[in-house]
Parts: C-alpha cells; sequence; structure tokens
C-alpha cells in the first residue's frame, strides 16, 4: 500500500521551488524587520525548527499562516507568495 509523504518525513531533497521561493520571500521581510526565526515562532506558534523548515521550503506555509504573516508585516499577503512563473520551453 502506497503512502502519501507527510510533513514531518520531508527532507532537503524534497524541496520544492515555490515553497523554497515563499520561504526567501518571508526571509527577506523578517530581514526589513529586523525579525528572527524565535520571532517568527513565536508570531505562528510554532517551533523553530518548523520555521527553518518552512523557510527553506521543505514544507509549505498553511495559507492561514501566509495570511498572518503578511497582516503582521504590514504588506499584501501577494509579496509573500509572489513566485516567478516557471520558463516555457520549446
Amino acid at each position: 500500500m502506497l503512502f502519501a509523504m507527510t510533513d514531518d518525513i520531508r527532507t532537503e531533497r524534497d524541496v520544492d521551488p515555490v515553497r523554497k521561493q515563499i520561504g526567501d520571500n518571508v526571509r527577506a521581510e523578517m530581514a526589513r524587520l529586523g525579525l528572527n526565526q524565535d520571532d517568527l515562532g513565536r508570531i505562528l506558534d510554532v517551533g523553530r525548527s518548523q520555521i527553518s523548515r518552512r523557510l527553506t521550503g521543505v514544507i509549505g506555509f498553511e495559507a492561514a499562516e501566509l495570511v498572518r504573516l503578511a497582516a503582521e508585516f504590514g504588506v499584501p499577503v501577494a509579496r509573500l507568495a509572489e513566485v516567478p512563473a516557471p520558463a516555457v520551453t520549446a
């Protein structure tokens, strides 16, 4: 029987470029505001390891988390979720 991969067993090999870009966007806003991972953990009420995994793209931010962060950061959610379109190959 096949089981779907859960967030708990994902590793660095499983980094999705979209999740990684969103993590980079969040990290940029954290830097702008002088926040660290512990601050982000307090905002989202999750542990530091979970924050690290979200920022590196191993697991994704939940939509509700992005909404909460956008409000906290004073930016539109779209800024955190902005991901360049993939290049089209012929």
